[in-house]
């Protein structure tokens, strides 16, 4: 048995959903944190002007007391005085108004295709100085692109992409892995190709950092895997000045927000063929 959360570090394989939602004890966490009710940063503010009404008034009483005293005015006279001051100090309006406030306010933020689900979330935004986010699937669509492709060592695009499809497997479901399938496939890689037979595929390992597979096309068996620049060079017997040449472009990359993949293919003794961006 899995809780929900769990990550498999290694292989791969079938499961059975035995629960789901609320009825796992990731679903009751969720669902805890959501039924708490943290002090809003608005709560604060009108606790904060209630208080200070409360105080103004408190004076404005001992200065009505002090006075009836002083002019020797029965206190009995002066209990309406008092009641009529209490009920100022008494923000009834208040919670309605900064309610329609915010209503308004994510009114306009709509507009600008901004989604607010509470109401006081954009009066919580608007006090943040430093707002911290995952990027991936939080500010973004969440999707890996093939961006750019330089080919190596006589090789082509195509060869490129062709590779590292093969070396790629959609029931995975990982992103790497669709952003070649759905580039090679946009580019028509495998139209006018044989079909390509899978033999064996090794997914991604932590330990390794690359995927392998094997394939026979044509009666011929061809081994491709893509990952790790490094890890896929030094696979491929390149040697420590060329891994070095390599690993210089892939921090230019990487200092314009790429992330800079290797792919090799080859019959027996791999070499290296590419470096996919």
């Amino acid at each position: 048995m899995l809780s929900s959360g769990s990550i498999v570090r290694r292989g791969e394989g079938n499961g059975v959903v035995m629960l789901t939602g609320a009825k796992t004890y990731f679903g009751r966490t969720t669902e805890l944190v959501q039924e708490a009710r943290p002090k809003l940063h608005i709560e604060a503010v009108v606790a904060k002007v209630v208080r200070w009404l409360f105080v103004i008034v408190g004076a404005l009483l001992c200065v009505v007391i002090v006075l009836s005293l002083i002019r020797g005015a029965p206190l009995v006279e002066m209990v309406p005085l008092m009641l009529v001051l209490l009920m100022s100090a008494v923000p009834v309006a208040l919670p309605v108004m900064f309610t329609v406030s915010m209503a308004m306010g994510s009114k306009e933020l709509a507009k600008r295709g901004v989604l607010v689900t509470r109401l006081s979330a954009a009066e919580d935004a608007a006090t943040m100085d430093v707002l911290c986010v995952d990027k991936t699937g939080t500010i973004t669509m969440n999707q890996l692109a093939i961006t750019g492709v330089i080919p190596l060592e006589g090789a082509t695009e195509p060869d490129v992409l062709f590779a590292g499809a093969l070396a790629s497997q959609a029931a995975n479901r990982d992103p790497i892995d669709l952003a070649f399938l759905t580039a090679a496939k946009e580019r028509h890689i495998f139209d006018n190709l044989p079909k390509a037979k899978p033999v064996s595929f090794a997914p991604f390992d932590a330990k390794n950092r690359r995927t392998e597979a094997v394939i026979e096309q044509n009666g011929q068996r061809l081994h491709v895997m893509k990952g790790a620049v490094r890890t896929v060079a030094e696979a491929c017997g390149l040697q420590p000045p060329a891994i070095e040449t390599l690993e210089a472009r892939v921090s230019e990359s990487a200092a314009k927000g790429y992330r800079t993949l290797a792919v090799a293919r080859g019959p027996e003794v791999l070499r290296l063929r590419t470096v996919a961006r």
